[in-house]
């Protein structure tokens, strides 16, 4: 009776739950979908049960690791007092002939392992829970979590080839400024020389000021800083 109470109170918390005999190899349902007792019945053998259970309700993708997982010879080998807990997930799907008609979502199967006998598995109990709402909300998840690693990807490549480019626009007039300077230099006999100098010098240090102020600018962004300033212009 203790064993019942307990295998009903579990079955209330999911949406089918069977109860295995692995001894005798039976799998009695407990409580399940109508559709799923249409093609199972309420009580089979447990390795024709869970065969037959995965060619009509499994994703065909997922068939191959839930028999490896919950296929009753597996579940003989594997349950024990220090291993009393099989789990998995997997698509569930309405398949006739082969195909694939209909989805159902994710499914949490679990057997728990109830009593064991010279350390091997006398009784189990299989449980199944939907866990759809869960997947859906784990995959929006990564799927912002991968376009926030996009994002922050492409502003790192974005800032890259704005330092490279940057630092090359500044390295030219900077030549410019050093180039002219030792002209001049040499030049100090004549004035008019000396003159054409120092005005390429004024133009390239104010092409290289604007740089700068562009530099200055582009951190006030990222720093939530920069102040637009609204007046008039000819267009």
């Amino acid at each position: 009776k203790t064993k019942e109470s307990i295998i009903n109170c579990l079955s209330s918390m999911f949406f089918a739950a069977y109860y295995l005999d692995m001894e005798e190899d039976t799998f009695r349902m407990v409580t399940q979908y109508d559709e799923v007792g249409g093609v199972l019945g309420s009580e089979r053998r447990c390795s024709e049960a869970l065969r037959t259970y995965a060619e009509n309700f499994v994703h065909p993708e997922d068939r191959k690791e839930y028999l490896e997982k919950v296929g009753f010879e597996q579940l003989k080998n594997v349950l024990s007092e220090g291993h009393p807990l099989v789990a998995l997930e997997y698509r569930r799907v309405r398949c006739e002939d082969g195909r694939v008609i209909r989805n159902n979502g994710w499914i949490r199967a679990s057997v728990v392992l109830a009593e064991a006998v010279n350390g091997k598995p006398k009784t189990a109990i299989y449980l199944a829970q939907d866990i759809t709402e869960c997947k859906e909300k784990e995959e929006k998840e990564h799927k912002i979590l991968k376009e926030a690693c996009e994002a922050a990807s492409h502003a790192n490549a974005a800032k890259s080839e704005f330092l490279s480019r940057m630092s090359h626009d500044i390295r030219t007039p900077m030549n410019a400024i050093m180039g002219m300077a030792s002209i001049a230099k040499e030049c100090l006999h004549s004035p008019e020389k000396v003159a054409e100098c120092l005005n390429k010098i004024d133009l390239s240090a104010k092409y290289l000021l604007s740089l700068l102020n562009d530099v200055l600018d582009v951190s006030k962004i990222e720093s939530g800083k920069m102040v637009i300033h609204k007046k008039e212009f000819s267009l």
